[in-house]
């Protein structure tokens, strides 16, 4: 079984495991993968929808492994029974419902060794809640595929894991205003410290540290997106709507700058 470059990194994240859930396994490519690979001894293919469920089936079947591999209807994690997997895998989902799937089935995921995460969007969302309920990022990458950048994660459950508060639907975005990127407070805390803070929940603290160039490639674009609409608003007639967005969107490109600066070191 090939793989794209995206799931293949995914993959690449996964320890070795006797068995595995793969929640949202769409056509099954990546279980498939992962028992080829003798990555996994057994997973546990799962999909919210029947049409790529009876693909991912097919692809099984296909490759000899419906003794390896099984598949399940499932939203989420709810048809794995508790302690069934030793962790689980979900690429390809937004921030949010990769969220709110750990929140829904949390005494499913605190026994768990290992869990992948590639969010399709609000990765800092996802770094600020999890370090919020006590999670440990193990290891972050990230690639360059089909003209998109995707990030991607394995997390562990801490020594003081608490999953008592639900994900935050109103969570601010760092570049909004930088006091509420540290959890809505500045007690203690100089403006490089949360502007710190802003960063590693936007990029990575692992990835700027090995100065990863495809990161750079993402914090270039991003910043040259940020400068080409502050240059648009610029042109705009006065408004206190206006001088709004710019303020914000200055606040976005010092996060973007002072990461840029990461590389310089």
């Amino acid at each position: 079984m090939e793989l794209g470059k995206r799931l293949k990194k995914v993959a690449g994240l996964i320890l070795p495991s006797d068995k595995l859930a793969d929640v949202g396994c769409d056509h099954g490519y990546l279980s498939v993968y992962l028992v080829e690979k003798q990555i996994c001894k057994y997973v546990i293919a799962m999909d919210v929808n029947k049409g790529p469920l009876q693909k991912a089936g097919d692809n099984i079947r296909k490759f000899g492994y419906e003794g390896y591999i099984e598949t399940r209807l499932s939203n989420g994690l709810n048809k794995l029974h508790f302690g069934e997997a030793e962790g689980y895998v979900c690429a390809g989902m937004g921030g949010p419902l990769a969220l709110q799937i750990l929140w829904n089935d949390r005494d499913k995921v605190k026994e768990m060794k290992q869990v992948i995460l590639q969010p399709q969007s609000e990765l800092w969302l996802v770094r600020r809640t999890l370090k919020q309920w006590g999670f440990v990022i193990d290891k972050e990458d990230i690639e360059f595929e089909d003209g998109k950048y995707y990030f991607m994660m394995r997390i562990r459950p801490g020594n003081e894991l608490c999953m008592d508060v639900a994900p935050d639907e109103n969570a601010v975005f760092p570049g909004e205003d930088f006091a509420v990127a540290i959890n809505g407070s500045e007690m203690n805390c100089t403006d490089e410290e949360i502007l710190k803070t802003a960063v590693y929940e936007l990029f990575a603290k692992e990835l700027l540290d090995e100065h990863n160039e495809i990161l750079k490639e993402y914090i270039c674009k991003e910043e040259n997106r940020l400068l080409s609409i502050f240059k648009s608003l610029s042109k705009q007639e006065d408004s206190a709507k206006c001088r709004e967005r710019k303020a914000a969107i200055e606040k976005e490109l010092a996060i973007h700058q002072w990461a840029l600066k990461q590389y310089e070191t």
